[in-house]
């Protein structure tokens, strides 16, 4: 199989946000005065410049020659799954493809600038606060941090990472497809950015749609790969079929857990504004929460028609037809789904490999499904909980500490990359050539939007998904409720994101 993780890394995404204004516009169809982030302006230059003719085949095109002479680089990280903080310090090659994969990453690293590594890996928890007392204290021996993004978020804006600008490696990431530049999009604020997506570890969170292809061909339900290659792959079509797909198994005329569901989801059951189901909808339905005007200011965009539409949408597959089976958690629902007795499930993609490996029946994972046929491009974001990268402002040497994680980047993209999407997922998982493609469909669309990233509980971001696990259609008393303290949120975080130099 031809590997397609050049190609598709090189991709960039719709938008990257900065400064303050709000107004209500559709992603699709968005007002005049809104533009991308292609069209806003672009980080300053500084001391690591690529060649403008042509982006660099390998990060050693352009990073220094240096011996460090076995000086440590050494990271705080948190507990979060088997992939961290295993993916940071790994002793010896054991088999596991995507261990073994980091393994690789840090001895060529190691190997090429003389560098070895030490990692201290806390509890999730507690992560936060260990770093901002660490930082507080002014500590200079942490080189790189690693966290959930809407864990450590707030830190970001009390000014504890350091940002790009002094950061000579972690600029004009739209050239160096080892740090995901569509989704990296929406972590900048005029120009700066101080986390970081990387493909120093894989990124393990996409979201995506399962669909049972055996169970599907068993109900002359087939052909979907086509569609979605197409680009017709939409909620309506997701609608008919998982309608289709619901079966009274015992024929007592219960819908009870020993049936068959067209559908799985857990977001009915998450009694709050924070689960990803519903978010992952609507943004693959093409509403995000801001946008960014010709002027670099971000608007608030969610209060639109297109957001009615897909409330509307959405409450039609989660309560009506008896076509979905709610779930306490996703792994749960996976589990189920691996027991052929879903039709479609939606999940992060890294639930194949860790709950799928015994499935009897073809499987493959669809992008997240467009309102309409209309819409141009699939969108699908990463968890919330997702991972990112940071090097501490105290840090004792910002040009040691930016080049050794552009270098483990770049690594991370040649070994640790391909590991995760193409021999855990592809090679292993997909069900044949067209699923594959679909894999890399989903991959090129990861987007994230500032209104996600620094929504920080406010639930303007997670409005839809609010309104569904109350099954409310109330949009506009809830928007309304909102809006007066999303406003004065985004208006705080850009204050202190001013402040503190991001």
């Amino acid at each position: 199989m031809v590997n397609k993780i050049t190609a598709l890394l090189l991709a960039v995404s719709l938008l990257g946000l900065s400064a303050l204004t709000f107004t209500g516009c559709s992603e699709e169809n968005p007002p005049s005065s809104v533009t991308t982030s292609e069209e806003s302006s672009a980080a300053p230059d500084t001391s690591a410049d690529i060649p403008a003719e042509t982006a660099p085949l390998t990060a050693y095109d352009y990073l220094p020659d240096k011996d460090y002479n076995g000086k440590a680089f050494d990271m705080m990280t948190h507990k979060n799954s088997r992939y961290a903080p295993g993916q940071f310090i790994t002793e010896e090659e054991t088999g596991d493809l995507i261990m073994d994969a980091a393994y690789r990453r840090n001895l060529a690293v190691s190997e090429k600038f003389d560098v070895k590594f030490t990692n201290n890996s806390v509890t999730s928890g507690s992560y936060p606060d260990l770093v901002r007392a660490e930082l507080m204290a002014q500590t200079t021996d942490i080189d790189m941090l690693f966290g959930g993004l809407t864990t450590v978020h707030p830190l970001s804006t009390e000014g504890f990472f350091a940002v790009n600008s002094i950061l000579p490696y972690q600029q004009n990431l739209e050239d160096k497809p080892w740090y995901t530049p569509n989704l990296n999009k929406g972590l900048i604020y005029k120009g700066k950015q101080s986390m970081f997506f990387s493909d120093m570890t894989c990124i393990n969170f996409p979201y995506g749609t399962f669909m049972n292809v055996s169970l599907g061909e068993r109900m002359g339900i087939t052909g979907v790969e086509k569609i979605a290659l197409e680009g017709k792959w939409t909620i309506d079509r997701l609608l008919e079929y998982s309608a289709r797909g619901s079966v009274d198994l015992d024929g007592d005329g219960a819908w009870t857990k020993a049936d068959q569901y067209g559908f799985g989801s857990y977001i009915a059951v998450n009694n709050t504004s924070n689960g990803d189901t519903a978010l992952s909808f609507q943004y693959g339905m093409g509403q995000f929460t801001t946008a960014i005007n010709e002027s670099g200011e971000p608007i608030l965009t969610v209060n639109s028609e297109r957001t009615l539409q897909i409330l509307d949408k959405l409450n039609s597959l989660f309560y009506m037809d008896n076509r979905t089976d709610f779930f306490n958690t996703s792994k749960t629902g996976a589990m189920v789904f691996a027991e052929n007795r879903m039709l479609f499930f939606n999940a992060i993609l890294m639930h194949a490999p860790n709950y799928m490996r015994d499935m009897t029946d073809t499987y493959i994972a669809l992008p997240m499904p467009k309102l309409d046929e209309d819409q141009k491009d699939y969108h699908t974001i990463v968890s919330v909980t997702g991972s990112v990268h940071m090097i501490p402002r105290t840090v004792d040497d910002p040009e040691f500490a930016s080049l050794i994680f552009d270098a483990l980047s770049y690594e991370g993209y040649k070994q640790v990359t391909p590991a995760c999407f193409e021999f855990s997922m592809k090679l292993k998982y997909a069900a044949n050539e067209a699923a594959s493609q679909l894999y890399d469909i989903i991959r090129d669309s990861m987007m994230m939007d500032f209104g996600m990233v620094y929504d920080g509980g406010i639930g303007m971001s997670t409005i839809v998904s609010g309104l569904l696990a109350r099954k409310s259609m109330d949009f506009a008393s809830a928007y309304a409720s909102l809006e007066p303290k999303a406003l004065a949120h985004y208006a705080d975080v850009i204050k202190e994101l001013t402040k503190t130099g991001n």
